[in-house]
């Protein structure tokens, strides 16, 4: 794989005949780093990449806003919480797939929430879904009351 705005080999192999699922995690090991460190990217590719890159689990926000009660109570408070908020920058990435009518997307966005929907079932809002460093789910949750410490709680006990 060469990066030809620098003609500069970023991954080689001597390998004939590979399976993908053998040579893509050193491919991704050896793209350029995606600049992560917080926040929420509404870009699923570039998510995944980054918690792949950084060895952090993918925490996927489906949700509708303020349209939909439950979506605004988890943004309230859970997302917005200290504790959450904290874990997170030390374990997660975060991807937010909005379905709002108020959001403004492009239409690949939209069209990519559409797809992932339909991938991971999603029927109800809000749903979260977390995915390990190389894209296996480990969990479905929804809105639970408790705030971000039990939110955080349960994020540790599933994620090990």
């Amino acid at each position: 794989v060469l990066d030809t705005t620098k003609d500069e080999l970023l991954y080689q192999s001597n390998f004939g005949s590979v399976k993908a699922s053998i040579l893509l995690p050193g491919l991704r090991k050896s793209l350029p780093a995606l600049s992560y460190s917080t926040g929420w990217l509404d870009n699923y590719d570039q998510a995944k990449l980054a918690a792949h890159q950084q060895d952090r689990h993918l925490l996927v926000c489906f949700t509708k806003g303020t349209q939909d009660r439950k979506s605004s109570l988890l943004d309230k408070e859970i997302l917005q919480d200290a504790a959450f908020l904290n874990y997170a920058k030390e374990k997660l990435v975060l991807a937010r797939l909005d379905f709002s009518d108020e959001a403004k997307l492009s239409d690949e966005i939209k069209a990519q929430n559409e797809e992932l929907s339909k991938t991971y079932g999603v029927r109800t809002f809000p749903t979260i879904i977390v995915l390990d460093a190389e894209g296996q789910l480990t969990a479905i949750l929804g809105y639970e009351r408790g705030g971000g410490k039990s939110f955080v709680r349960r994020l540790k006990r599933l994620i090990k």
